[in-house]
């Protein structure tokens, strides 16, 4: 079933409220209008089981889309003006999570709704928040809008700003915005030097990152550590994703931040192992 189809049944529109289910209700009625994506609700399944799950991984793919593209224009207006290379740049990104044509389409006429409408970016987040339940979605959402950010080179100060605050309402810890920022510092403006300034203590900074990567802190035991690495591997794991309707580009994130994790625990276990 396509996502007019399960609009149509009324699935999106019972679940979502807010300036989320507000932009949800706008762009997919315009979608509807232009007929974005001309496709009849598929067969009824011989199990209910089965038809669930086709509308509510719809209905997360959906919503991604939404809130994703929403919170990507209020980035791209932060200095005031949204550029055509900004709005092609967020085309490219979908286009790499796996989306459709129609649901790349269906991103960019949100994107384009969002960037004048009334409401911020933080309200798109604590929405997205709230329909997201799952906080590694979050995670890899909030790591996509550092990859658009850096898009055009550079990262403003407003961006910045946006960036560091948004950890709050998506509820994702601050732990997020210091592990982007760094690793993502070339982009930003004024960073240069201090990243200069750090190249002696590189091996210091690797082992910090290493427990980022995990989320605990290096005072932690090392069966601490093992329980954080497990319960990361878990999260991770990209049949988990897709259960929650979670594109295949989505999932490569998730494949690299498991790479990410694991190269953490290999690090973290051979400077214990020296202590």
């Amino acid at each position: 079933m396509g996502w007019t189809g399960i609009l149509l049944g009324g699935y999106i529109g019972s679940r979502f409220l807010g300036a989320l289910g507000a932009i949800l209700g706008a762009a997919v009625g315009s979608a509807i209008e232009k007929k974005i994506k001309a496709q009849s609700p598929s067969p009824s399944s011989s199990s209910g089981t089965r038809t669930y799950t086709r509308r509510t991984s719809a209905a997360a793919q959906m919503t991604l889309c939404a809130a994703a593209a929403a919170m990507l224009a209020k980035i791209a207006k932060a200095d005031g003006i949204v550029r055509e290379s900004e709005i092609a740049a967020v085309e490219r990104a979908f286009k790499r999570l796996g989306f459709s044509a129609s649901a790349r389409a269906f991103a960019i006429d949100v994107f384009r709704r969002a960037k004048d409408d009334s409401h911020s970016i933080y309200d798109y987040a604590r929405d997205f928040t709230a329909a997201t339940p799952v906080r590694e979605i979050r995670e890899l959402v909030y790591e996509l809008l550092w990859d658009v950010a850096c898009a055009d080179g550079r990262v403003s100060r407003e961006e910045l700003d946006i960036l560091h605050r948004l950890t709050g309402p998506l509820n994702i810890g601050p732990i997020w915005f210091d592990k982007l920022s760094r690793e993502r510092s070339a982009f930003i403006d004024g960073a240069r030097e201090e990243r200069r300034s750090r190249r002696a203590s590189r091996p210091a900074d690797d082992i910090a990152a290493a427990y980022d990567a995990l989320g605990v802190p290096p005072s932690a035991s090392l069966d601490e550590i093992k329980k954080a690495y497990r319960e990361k591997a878990k999260q991770y794991h990209p049949d988990r994703l897709r259960a929650q309707g979670m594109p295949e580009g989505m999932i490569k994130k998730a494949n690299e931040r498991m790479a990410e994790i694991n190269n953490a625990w290999a690090k973290i276990k051979v400077e214990r192992s020296r202590s």
